[in-house]
């Protein structure tokens, strides 16, 4: 008898959000180097980002701060937030810090991250009425 494994790509589906008074569209993209430009409407960049290489990384706009940011993905998926120094209050329920940092170029400061496995499905953040400054990245979780 044989087992056989079916490997499968993660995908990001549905990507939204709520809770915010702008309309800029969202982009998924794939972190293939150490610099991804922060949001789609300003030439912000997130550095240092070697760790999160092979992730997806979700974009909006500079000023949108949605309270709840939603996708679905086809795989078990680990959730990394990498916070803005001045909102660390806003971190999701049920993220724990990872010791890392990556760098942005607007602050003169390193963003801490924080990360979450979700199970394949619907994944809801959550991040208060005062909406959120992070970065966020979706990668395949390691099983």
């Amino acid at each position: 008898a044989g087992v056989f494994v079916m490997e499968r790509t993660l995908a990001l589906s549905d990507v939204a959000y709520s809770g915010t008074t702008g309309n800029m569209a969202l982009e998924v993209e794939e972190v293939t180097g150490e610099t991804i430009t922060w949001a789609s409407d300003r030439t912000f960049e997130l550095t240092d980002l070697k760790s999160l290489q092979g992730s997806k990384f979700i974009r909006g706009g500079h000023d949108e701060r949605p309270a709840e940011l939603g996708f679905k993905v086809n795989v078990p998926v680990t959730v990394v937030v990498a916070m803005s120094s001045r909102h660390l209050e806003l971190v999701p329920a049920g993220f724990t810090a990872t010791g890392e940092t990556i760098a942005n170029s607007i602050e003169d400061s390193r963003m801490p991250l924080y990360a979450k496995d979700f199970p394949a499905g619907l994944v809801d953040l959550q991040f208060g009425t005062n909406g959120f400054a992070a970065g966020i990245f979706v990668m395949e979780r390691s099983l």
